[in-house]
């Protein structure tokens, strides 16, 4: 019976042609934390950010690479991890120095792991978004670096009600916007309050409206950009693993909930700001 023989034939070389193709194991999936970077940076200045990486498989050698030009005065230490085991989370540290002469800018890239030696890129890479910004020398608290994530309300060494390095991200980020300045200062305090280990619990509803109308107070400044420039504030707000279970804790108070905002027309939503608008021309 040559004709079944020729297609048992068949059928085993596919087999056998599939199982050299497929790899022994599937690449693994990466998580982010934060899921994006955003780094405000003054020229001349050094650049110390740490995320967590989060692996679902296991793998050998992986290797880090940054894109985007950022490799330039950017590096990743360490910047190549062996060994990963799967749900195994590792820190990433991004070290370099701005240079002196560097311009107002925003320069993005992503920072992508790397497997095999065809070098190929694991989903999903982490954007990284860096802004230049001008020196505001001694108008701003010093940074707290990695001692002001230890806490879950930071470091606030002012004692104006914001940490210290958000207070830093939102005045070297929007230079020269008082109003836009204010409006995320008051959205970034309700933020804040979403991991106060004081806050009440049951309380997640009412914080939520007081979240609302801030973020309508930035809708009137920033009404093109404020799904990303909110979501880019709250990565640095919600940025830790601690600060980021409590703020699913209050969100999961939120569930099924039905909320609405105010009933002012847009021109007229800078009265929900909490601080006098210089101008609404």
């Amino acid at each position: 019976m040559p004709i079944i023989k020729s297609t048992y034939l068949f059928s085993l070389y596919c087999i056998f042609s599939i199982a050299l193709i497929l790899p022994a194991h599937a690449a693994p999936i990466i998580e982010w934390q934060p899921e994006q970077l955003s780094i405000s940076q003054s020229s001349g200045s050094a650049v110390n950010k740490t995320v967590a990486v989060m692996f679902s498989q296991e793998a050998d050698t992986l290797n880090t690479r940054l894109t985007g030009g950022l490799d330039a005065w950017l590096s990743v230490r360490p910047a190549i991890l062996n060994d990963v085991q799967a749900g195994q989370s590792l820190e990433l540290t991004l070290l370099g120095i701005v240079p002196a002469d560097e311009a107002r800018a925003i320069h993005r890239g992503v920072l992508q792991i790397r497997s095999g030696a065809a070098q190929n890129n694991l989903a999903k890479p982490l954007p990284i978004a860096i802004t230049i910004v001008e020196d505001l020398g001694d108008e701003l608290p010093p940074d707290p670096g990695e001692e002001g994530k230890h806490a879950l309300m930071g470091i606030d060494s002012d004692d104006d009600g914001l940490r210290d390095d958000i207070q830093r991200y939102i005045y070297q980020t929007y230079p020269g916007q008082p109003n836009v300045r204010s409006a995320l200062r008051q959205y970034a305090l309700s933020l804040q309050k979403t991991v106060d280990p004081n806050r009440v619990a049951g309380t997640g509803r009412v914080l939520a409206d007081e979240k609302g109308l801030a973020m309508e107070c930035v809708n009137y400044f920033m009404r093109d950009e404020i799904y990303d420039v909110t979501q880019r504030l709250k990565a640095e707000v919600i940025n830790t693993y601690e600060r980021t279970k409590k703020y699913l804790a209050y969100d999961k108070e939120l569930s099924g909930g039905v909320f609405s905002l105010s009933n002012l027309p847009f021109d007229e939503s800078y009265k929900l700001c909490d601080f006098e608008v210089q101008s609404t021309q």
